[in-house]
């Protein structure tokens, strides 16, 4: 996963790395710093969204 900052996610890069939603993963051990509580809704797509799709989504949800 590439980031400009921990808020703002950029794109999967690592496409043979684990996918871990709620939790971050380690090779070397379990799954640990859960975010419990932190996580209301999750969309995954199959393309790369242009900014102004990501608005309409993020202005019209609920």
């Amino acid at each position: 996963v590439s980031t400009e900052s921990w808020n703002d996610y950029v794109a999967m890069e690592a496409l043979d790395t684990k996918v871990v939603i709620g939790a971050i993963y380690s090779p070397l051990g379990p799954l640990g710093d859960f975010f419990e509580d932190k996580i209301d809704n999750v969309i995954l797509f199959k393309v790369k969204l242009t900014p102004a799709q990501i608005a309409t989504l993020w202005n019209d949800g609920d």
